[in-house]
């Protein structure tokens, strides 16, 4: 009964320390789990930026690309309008010209 006993104390002492070998193991795998978290979140907010500056780059591009289409449209409708300006004078000098 004795030896029982002991055995019983023994199988409890050896789960109590399998127990605190397991515990201080999830502790440890919780603070690197809390590291990674913490890299992750890091590594999301840095793509998250990337990605708000490629688009705010993409967008400027564009503005860029739209103004200066604006700006050669222009200068072509000013080009075609001095044009027909020219030869509309041109025109007009050669009726006067060729009034008797």
């Amino acid at each position: 009964m004795l030896n029982s006993l002991q055995q019983v104390l023994q199988q409890v002492e050896t789960l109590q320390q399998e127990n605190l070998r397991l515990q201080q193991t999830l502790e440890q795998d919780n603070a690197r789990n809390q590291a990674l978290d913490a890299q992750i979140k890091q590594l999301r907010t840095a793509d998250d930026k990337a990605a708000a500056d490629k688009a705010a780059a993409d967008k400027a591009a564009a503005d860029k690309a739209a103004a200066d289409k604006a700006a050669a449209d222009k200068a072509a409708a000013d080009k075609a309008a001095a044009d027909k300006a020219a030869a509309d004078k041109v025109a007009a000098n050669k009726a006067e010209a060729a009034k008797p």
